[in-house]
């Protein structure tokens, strides 16, 4: 088994560090205070923590690394030892009765601790031998001794509070109406830049402009805006619609309004601090919170959506094997946006924090270890309108492959290329419509996997694509790294050599530096080889990177200050060689971890490597909640979990079903102890899953649509319970239940054995998508759970496209589509659906694609359809559109019907009394109007 990087950040020894009091004896060590020559004892009690192993009557294995400390280099474990899975005899405990087992060794010996390098703490988990037991601390934690009283990320910790030197007065109005306060060493210059944003910018003196962005894409087009010197001296602002900003004589003194409501306030704004030499300069941003205001975004986080009162930071951290409740994670984003009208980007890669209220209850704070600070006050009513402000910035997703939205299988690694294909083939067999397969079989060798054409072209024939796996770090003896090495495109020491990593999984590694341009080619030669045998796409692995130490070099700077930036360059390069090599396709990169602007270069996240467990389940709903609120609306999970962990039936079918509603639905995890894909679970459980696959087919339409709307709005798919209505205080805070695009509501089960099921239904009425039974909303209601789908409601008013004819053959041509029409109770009904061929970019609103839009009323017993068509059309599009109308809530069968002029006969009318749902087919052209009138027989009649 790979490390388990739990990276702890930031534990300096030059801060200093106390041993803590043990709460809970889940593991001893003799001598208490270890230092690296000493010999230790190890006692573990397996009835604490989480008990894993409590009553097990078999061997108990240790799985060990140290945390070395090194200011300069926060890797998270190091020198592992222990060889997961197997009878490692050496790393094998002594049962001395009890529930506990004992363990000797000598600390530098044992681990080969380098003479140079200080030890600072011991990490452990213990397992059964296959590791489908794994004992850790409460909470799913590693255990380290000995505790320290360190805070996780060290040195950001010590600039808590400090705001020095300020910029007291009056700005200056400068002719573009952008206000500048100034002092001895500093200057801030904020200005309206769009009719939704301000553009804040601080920098010492010495620094004369901005440094170009690597996030902001969006033309800027800056207003005017009208200025006005009140009586009491302030300068005021005022500009679009209601807005209004106000700079007083204080401390950076301003505040935003909109129609005299109060948005946001500096508190008393930026700060500067470059007193503590291990630190370095950090500036920041404090601006005052009100009380009933709740802070969402911040990036990827298995946390509740509500991130007020958590201190987070921007450090990009692979955690293997997390739960509910890890802070930071692979896709840490500088943005926040607040239920009180605004949002705010910190446009800083570099290393920061994100105080929410977790110090001071009433202020948010940031801070970055840089000595400029560029930030944006986004504006808007809603996290629908603040998420549209922001894509327009940081620019959009384009649009994926439609078949990138259909059911991909992967685990962590096939044994070759040829069981990949012989594993899909089964699996297709037996009833599965894989779209693709990832394979992963290589180590660190080679930049990507690569597999043999016959594989390629034979998954092509069974309608498969194949994905690859690619990683920056290459093992040391390979000859990629030796040619790469030998190039100078390898990361540096400070005295320019070569920087190997002795720990990296499987032997010593280096790290690709992407930031040099001319290593651009030498490694996209790599990755084009395999596609011109028609590899489809590619799963980027740590892109964190992980591990990172501070003391590399890369052109540009040093490991930290360009840590946030290597996934975003690394997918930036990518991305750029694919267009300019195959224009006419789109390209396909899961990746794992970016910064702010990631989305515009295709990326599709996911939301790194959870344990097998419900607790990891339930923190995924809020990593793609908070994902989507930055832009990344891709974000996904890999379903059932990828490490440890018992096998889990439920678990698995319940993570299907939430899976249907992720951006990709892929399947992923270990091989060992169990197998992730579903052919090996008992018959029952494919049933559930097939199911499931089913709805996600069934979908499509609605979710290719979704897709599109992503890519021209910005608006993701994931979208949490206050996204519309940001001052219902009732949806403020729910986790478990989110809408998928704005008409259906999605209530993922998260509990193990769950026979029933609280949901919130918001205002407006429900219709239950299985039942076709209608609910009142804006309040709470209690359903029953059944074990082969999760509660699913459809917003009455919706017109939701669905596509019940799909196979795998034609991948969803969609010539033939139903549109399931659920009239509000007005009768009024409206949705969309794209259409294009799947496979060509899309430049733009002029690109070649068709879009229809439906629109239902009602007057009296008439119900009128009015459809219109817009779009250029694309290649091979059908002549004429087969549409199958599903017209809920209707209580009697029609009297009439006529589409375009023409009578219809009702015969060819289906009504279904007890569902009381009509069904009729009409037929649409590309490009033309269409209007249809159904009266119904009067119910009096």
């Amino acid at each position: 088994m790979k490390p388990i990087w739990r990276c702890i950040g930031w534990i300096a020894l030059a801060c200093g560090y106390t041993p803590l009091p043990a709460t809970a004896q889940l593991v001893t060590v003799t001598p208490a205070a270890p230092r690296a020559d000493d010999t230790v004892t190890i006692v573990f009690d397996a009835t604490l923590g989480n008990a894993a192993l409590r009553d097990y009557t078999g061997p108990v294995y240790l799985h060990t690394g140290l945390i070395t400390g090194l200011p300069e280099d926060p890797s998270g474990w190091k020198y592992v030892q222990g060889e997961w899975g197997k009878d490692d005899k050496r790393m094998r405990m002594q049962a001395i009765g009890h529930n506990r087992y004992r363990f000797r060794m000598h600390i530098r010996s044992f681990y080969g601790l380098p003479a140079d390098e200080p030890f600072l703490q011991l990490a452990f988990v213990f397992r059964n031998q296959n590791g489908s037991l794994i004992a850790r601390d409460t909470g799913e934690l590693d255990v380290y001794f000995p505790p320290l009283a360190v805070q996780r990320h060290g040195p950001l910790e010590k600039v808590r509070g400090l705001s020095a030197p300020g910029i007291d007065g009056l700005p200056e109005v400068l002719e573009d109406g952008s206000l500048l306060w100034r002092n001895a060493t500093h200057y801030c210059r904020l200005r309206v830049i769009a009719p939704g944003v301000l553009h804040g910018y601080c920098a010492p003196n010495t620094v004369g402009s901005m440094p170009v962005s690597e996030a902001i894409t969006g033309q800027i087009t800056a207003p005017v805006p009208k200025i006005k010197h009140l009586n009491d001296g302030r300068i005021s602002l005022s500009w679009g619609d209601g807005y209004r900003l106000e700079a007083g004589p204080g401390d950076m003194d301003f505040v935003v309004y909109r129609h005299n409501r109060q948005l946001l306030e500096g508190a008393p704004g930026v700060f500067f601090h470059q007193t503590d030499s291990s630190v370095g300069p950090v500036t920041g941003l404090r601006t005052y919170l009100q009380p009933q205001e709740h802070l969402y975004g911040a990036g990827g986080r298995a946390l509740s959506p509500d991130r007020r009162g958590y201190r987070l930071y921007t450090y990009n951290i692979a955690s293997r094997g997390y739960v509910k409740g890890e802070e930071n994670l692979s896709m840490s984003l500088p943005v926040v946006m607040s239920s009180a009208g605004y949002g705010l980007f910190y446009d800083s890669y570099r290393r920061g924090y994100l105080d929410l209220g977790s110090t001071e209850a009433e202020v948010l704070e940031a801070g970055f270890k840089d000595s400029v600070l560029s930030w944006y006050i986004l504006l808007g009513e809603t996290p629908a309108e603040l998420v549209q402000v922001y894509t327009a910035l940081t620019g959009h997703q384009p649009l994926p492959p439609r078949w990138m939205l259909g059911y991909i299988q992967s685990r962590t690694q096939y044994p070759s290329p040829e069981a990949a294909l012989q594993l899909t083939r089964q699996s297709v067999a037996a009833g599965y419509p894989v779209a693709a397969v990832v394979i992963h079989t290589d180590g660190s060798d080679a930049p990507v996997s690569a597999v043999p054409d016959s594989v390629v072209q034979a998954l092509a024939r069974i309608r498969v694509r194949t994905l690859l796996t690619a990683q920056p770090f290459l093992a040391e003896g390979s000859a990629a790294y030796q040619a790469a090495d030998s190039l100078g495109y390898m990361t540096r020491t400070t005295s320019g050599q070569p920087f190997l990593m002795p720990d990296y999984p499987g032997g010593p590694a280096g790290l690709l530096d992407v930031f040099r341009p001319e290593a651009e080619a030498w490694y996209w030669a790599w990755y084009r080889r395999q596609m011109d045998l028609g590899v489809a796409g590619w799963v980027s692995y740590a892109g964190e990177p992980t591990p990172h130490p501070l003391r590399m070099q890369h052109l540009g700077g040093a490991a930290e200050s360009l840590h946030n930036l290597y996934g975003l360059t690394w997918a930036r390069l990518l991305y750029q060689q694919h267009q300019a090599t195959w224009p006419d396709q789109r390209w396909v990169n899961l990746g794992r971890a970016g910064y702010a602007g990631i989305q515009r270069y295709g990326v599709l996240p996911w939301s790194g490597e959870p344990s097998r467990s419900w607790e990891a389940l339930q923190a995924q709903p809020a990593l793609l909640l908070g994902a989507g609120l930055g832009g990344v609306a891709y974000m996904h999970t890999c379903i059932g979990g990828v490490t440890g962990g018992p096998l889990d039936e439920e678990l698995f079918v319940r993570w299907m079903q939430f899976g249907v509603f992720n951006p990709v639905m892929r399947v992923h995890g270990e091989a060992d102890p169990f197998k992730p894909e579903p052919v090996f679970y008992s018959p029952a459980t494919q049933q559930y899953v097939k199911k499931a696959i089913l709805l996600r087919r069934t979908l499509l339409p609605y979710t290719y649509t979704l897709a599109w709307e992503n890519s021209q709005t910005g608006l993701p798919f994931a979208r949490q319970m206050n996204f519309y209505v940001p001052e219902d205080e009732n949806l403020a805070r729910l986790e478990d239940q989110y809408f998928w695009g704005r008409d259906l509501l999605v209530v993922p089960i998260l509990q193990k054995g769950q026979r029933n099921r609280t949901v919130y239904l918001p205002a407006g009425q429900w219709v239950d998508w299985y039942s076709g039974s209608m609910y009142p909303g804006q309040q709470a209601r209690m359903i029953p759970v059944s074990p082969d789908r999760i509660p699913v409601f459809v917003r009455a008013g919706a017109v939701l496209p669905v596509d019940e004819t799909y196979s795998q053959a034609d991948n969803g041509r969609m010539d033939s589509l139903f549109l399931h029409i659920f009239p509000d109770a007005d009768g009024k009904a409206s949705g969309k659906v794209y259409l294009d061929d799947g496979h060509t970019p899309q430049p733009g609103p002029a690109g070649a694609y068709r879009l229809i839009h439906i629109e239902t009323s009602r007057k009296g017993d008439q119900h009128l359809l009015a459809l219109e068509t817009s779009g250029n059309g694309y290649p091979d599009e059908p002549n004429q559109y087969v549409l199958t109308l599903i017209w809920h809530e209707m209580d009697s069968p029609p009297a009439s019907l006529r589409w375009n002029g023409t009578t219809l006969p009702v015969t060819a009318v289906v009504f279904e009394p007890t569902t009381r749902i009509i069904r009729l087919q009409i037929t649409a052209y590309p490009g033309r109007k269409g209007r249809l009138i159904l009266t119904q027989i009067s119910p009096n009649k």
